[in-house]
């Protein structure tokens, strides 16, 4: 029996890898209340006066997306893609600027700003303060009076500070880990191996996530 699945387990494998990842990433379109967004908003057509792929963000109850969605300043409103590979069933939506509300947040030490759509709230994404203040800045000047969208500006030195500690801190845990793991068995690697190796690989992202932000 062992033999025959062995077998013909090429042969099922990418129906199931398929099947699989169409399930996580719908489960993923209803964790995030995408699927309410696109269901509530228009694909929205326009052409857009800015976009931008967002490095890090979250949506809904705490999905988050790295370098998946793309936002696009258009004159009637906000447009929300995802890449057609990580999010099959999720379109695009466009979110009129009137029911586009911004507050200002901060996720793990960076500044970031909270997103909410519709009124009543339908659905929120959360991104880095810095690419806010670049697509609001082509919203329509009636609803930038409003004040709606309007939050304090991120400077370079609290974005750096905030992308700082959070290096700190992973660092920190990572280092101990490979330091007490590598101990408990007998052969301790050397501390500046434990905390440095942590501190190249994690300080490099954080690096190209601040000046990806200075763009």
């Amino acid at each position: 029996m062992n033999s025959e699945m062995a077998r013909w387990f090429p042969v099922f494998f990418p129906f199931l890898f398929v099947g699989m990842w169409l399930t996580v990433t719908s489960l993923l379109g209803v964790m995030s209340g995408w699927f309410e967004l696109q269901r509530h908003y228009p694909r929205g057509e326009e052409e857009p006066l800015f976009k931008r792929r967002i490095g890090s963000a979250s949506m809904g109850s705490g999905v988050h997306f790295r370098r998946v969605i793309t936002v696009a300043a258009c004159r009637s409103g906000l447009r929300i893609s995802a890449s057609r590979l990580m999010a099959p069933f999720q379109r695009p939506f466009l979110v009129p600027w009137s029911e586009v509300e911004a507050e200002e947040t901060r996720s793990f030490f960076v500044p970031m700003v909270r997103l909410r759509f519709g009124r009543p709230e339908i659905g929120k994404l959360t991104i880095d303060a810095r690419e806010w203040q670049q697509l609001s800045a082509y919203a329509a000047p009636q609803t930038m009076r409003i004040g709606n969208l309007t939050v304090e500006p991120a400077t370079n030195r609290a974005v750096g500070a905030g992308l700082l500690a959070q290096w700190a801190i992973i660092v920190a845990v990572a280092g101990t880990f490979f330091l007490v793991a590598s101990s408990s068995q007998g052969t301790p690697l050397p501390t500046w191996l434990c905390y440095g190796f942590p501190a190249i690989v994690v300080g490099g992202g954080q690096l190209i996530r601040w000046l990806m932000q200075l763009r």
